[in-house]
């Protein structure tokens, strides 16, 4: 029997049964299918780089009763998510910028013109296009 969106009813296994008695989590998988019933799931898979879940009525998906759906993401959300990954781009590299700090003194037993230019590769990081795929500088 195929059950149309609107004829679904979403109730806590103890509405539907208030005088079975189950164990502490509730009814089996195996007993929800055999006795007819879905599983309710708020899941659905997606690409979280582009799509995002919303919520929704119930329907039927996978087996399950879904409470989501999945909408493709606003052009403001997706600048949102470059934006704050600028940041974190940013933050990685004042922290390997700072670590790297004791290279420049003037007495760091270490080739200055090489870390110079690591350093500078450091700050040059913002130049590339695509926060989600840096190529970081290697350490000299």
């Amino acid at each position: 029997m195929q059950l149309a969106n609107q004829d679904l009813v979403i109730k806590d296994h103890t509405e539907w049964f208030p005088n079975t008695s189950f164990g502490n989590r509730g009814p089996t998988l195996d007993w929800i299918a055999e006795a007819g019933y879905y599983v309710i799931s708020v899941w659905k898979d997606h690409d979280q780089a582009t799509e995002k879940l919303v919520q929704a009525a119930p329907h039927l998906y996978d087996g399950m009763c879904c409470l989501v759906d999945v909408e493709p993401l606003t052009n403001e959300e997706l600048q949102a998510q470059v934006d704050t990954q600028w940041i974190v781009i940013r933050t990685q590299r004042n922290q390997m910028l700072k670590d790297s700090d004791w290279t420049q003194v003037a007495d760091a037993p270490v080739d200055k013109t090489n870390w110079a230019t690591y350093r500078q590769e450091l700050r040059d990081i913002t130049k590339q296009t695509d926060p989600f795929k840096i190529e970081w500088p290697k350490q000299p």
